[in-house]
């Protein structure tokens, strides 16, 4: 693992950012800039297997074939469309030979007994296990991955209660890089035995999930008990984070994150992509029962919260005390922390 860090203290430049940032009395520590290698090569060899060994037919041999992508975030699968891997690097169309190519036409494109068959495998062969996933559009796969689904919905009273007739998957790679919130968490801490209340930001696929796993792994150690509201089992995803931390999973968030201070006296609550009234709402109820708060937002920096009717609540109330905002590099390669206010 090869981790290189530098700071700088050049990020605001906009006069609007430096007077939002002066009215809510958020200091700004710096730009920690850190890229690392996302995988260590047998790490992404063990990625792609989780994936195949639930795909069937030609999608199943496409995939085993393909080799030397570099670090694998996504996999796309359509319906008689172009199979596309998509890396850090970039993203490429893969033949039924498991080779890449930049002409769709020569891609493996899956058909519906693809899809179909390898939903099944992902189910365990019971949709109905997984029918509330399902309904909301994925399902989470051991190790924290997750499965985006497209098709059909069927409607009951107004409400989703189903996808059928499925035409697209999205492998989304949940990645456990374990050392990556090291300079990261002395920015978050207020005293040895207690972090800020803190959110990470980042737009999707930039690793705030990441972090945020490893942030937890890392306050283990430290003597803190964790709760984690884990609404679709990406963060815990039977993936170690530690001793200390109490999973909840397949519970809404702001369900979850009440549950938790109720019942296991935590010192910290976390939870990934938070953004409902109800959440904003829950976590207003945990600090003020004097748990600190570790959670992720989508945005491209603490000024996309400010937009949002929810977050603009949290943030009059001026109890989140710290901000990481994550992007891509230079190079577009995601995992880059822009900013620490």
């Amino acid at each position: 693992m090869v981790f290189v860090f530098k700071f700088n203290l050049t990020t605001i430049t906009s006069y609007r950012s430096i007077l939002w940032y002066s009215k809510y009395n958020l200091a700004y520590i710096g730009m920690l800039v850190h890229t690392y290698e996302l995988k260590a090569e047998n790490e992404r060899d063990n990625n792609m297997a989780d994936f195949i060994k639930y795909t069937h037919g030609g999608l199943k041999t496409a995939l085993s074939l393909a080799n030397n992508f570099g670090d694998i975030t996504e996999i796309r699968v359509r319906i008689n469309a172009p199979l596309i891997i998509k890396t850090v690097a970039g993203e490429f169309f893969i033949t039924a030979a498991g080779f890449k190519t930049d002409k769709p036409e020569l891609a493996y494109k899956p058909t519906s007994t693809d899809i179909e068959q390898t939903v099944e495998s992902i189910a365990g062969h019971s949709r109905y296990a997984f029918a509330e996933e399902i309904k909301n559009g994925y399902i989470t796969m051991l190790g924290g991955h997750r499965v985006g689904i497209a098709g059909k919905c069927i409607i009951e009273n107004g409400n989703i209660t189903s996808i059928k007739n499925i035409t697209s998957l999205c492998f989304r790679v949940s990645r456990h890089i374990s050392g990556c919130g090291d300079k990261v968490l002395p920015q978050i801490m207020k005293s040895e035995i207690t972090i800020c209340n803190t959110i990470i930001i980042s737009p999707p696929g930039c690793g705030k999930t990441t972090l945020l796993r490893d942030i937890i792994r890392l306050l283990n150690n430290k003597g803190l008990n964790i709760g984690v509201a884990d609404e679709r089992n990406e963060i815990g995803g039977n993936i170690n984070i530690g001793c200390r931390a109490d999973v909840l999973t397949s519970c809404p968030k702001a369900d979850g994150m009440k549950m938790l201070l109720r019942s296991m006296c935590p010192d910290i609550i976390a939870a990934d992509e938070i953004g409902s009234l109800k959440d904003i709402e829950a976590i207003s109820e945990i600090i003020n029962a004097g748990v600190k708060i570790l959670c992720t937002a989508h945005g491209y920096g603490v000024d996309d919260l400010r937009k949002r009717p929810s977050f603009m609540a949290l943030l009059d109330m001026g109890i989140v005390e710290r901000f990481v905002v994550l992007g891509r590099s230079r190079d577009n390669v995601p995992g880059e922390v822009l900013g620490v206010y």
